[in-house]
């Protein structure tokens, strides 16, 4: 289980300062590759770049400006709740465990926020690779929930453009997130790789198997939110479901080359 063994020092720190020119051949499965890839000069790029800026910017200030503004209020709810506790009116003490409430509130809601900033902006993409981010996303669910996850990595190391590695980070969490909350699977296999010029990406569970009428549902955010993220970055995604035999999700992603300033 895992995916091969990395170099140390896999992440390149001048991916992109040299005009290149990508070799998007396939490789043959079972091949280890390290390669840097950007999108092409589609128009959708520079909205979807804008969006993610966007994106980013929000998940900036919510943990900035919301977090710092109720870590302060907590500390002052805990100030209250210590004059309470030294008052010697026993009146005050039936106070207290409204704000012991309010503290417990307040703590959640602090978890909330940094929860929504991490999902706007994924925060593993700054430290890790995508192939890396892919596997420890997977070891999380299977901590989180005991699903065995078998992750394939056909592909060492991926450096993308950072609107099409956060596009396909996720989808692949959305994908999981169905899997935990819909598919009652007890395991999921996945793999990654780099095959006829596009990044692959398969997820495939043992679980009761997505309906052609849950594919179709008008009001699915999750499966409509997935195909937007591929859409936006030109890529390709397939959902099949076999009754009682599981769900398969499959993504292509074009490798395009791009030519950039240093």
């Amino acid at each position: 289980m895992g995916s091969p063994a990395r170099e140390e020092g896999g992440l390149p720190d001048r991916v992109g300062r040299r005009r290149n020119r990508i070799n998007t051949r396939a490789p043959a499965r079972g091949t280890k590759v390290i390669i840097s890839i950007s999108g092409g000069g589609h128009e959708f790029r520079g909205r979807h770049q804008a969006s993610t800026m966007c994106l980013r910017r929000i998940a900036r200030e919510l943990h900035d400006e919301f977090g710092s503004a109720l870590i302060s209020l907590k500390w002052d709810v805990e100030f209250i709740d210590k004059l309470f506790a030294a008052a010697p009116d026993t009146d005050y003490s039936k106070h207290r465990g409204k704000t012991k409430a309010m503290t417990v509130l307040i703590d959640t809601t602090i978890s909330s926020v940094t929860r929504i900033a991490s999902e706007l902006r994924p925060g593993i993409l700054d430290a890790l690779d995508l192939v890396a981010a892919l596997e420890w996303q997977a070891r999380q669910l299977e901590a989180r929930a005991g699903i065995i996850c078998q992750f394939v990595a056909l592909v060492e190391e991926l450096h993308l453009q950072r609107e099409k590695a956060t596009s396909i980070f996720r989808i692949f969490q959305e994908a999981m997130t169905n899997v935990l909350r819909h598919a009652h699977a007890t395991r999921v296999d996945i793999m990654v790789a780099v095959e006829a010029g596009e990044v692959v990406l398969e997820i495939r569970d043992n679980g009761r198997g997505i309906t052609e009428g849950e594919l179709a549902a008008p009001g699915s955010l999750g499966l409509m939110g997935m195909r937007e993220r591929a859409h936006l970055v030109g890529a390709r995604i397939e959902i099949k479901g076999v009754a009682r035999h599981g769900t398969m999700l499959t993504l292509r992603v074009p490798i395009q080359e791009e030519i950039s300033d240093s």
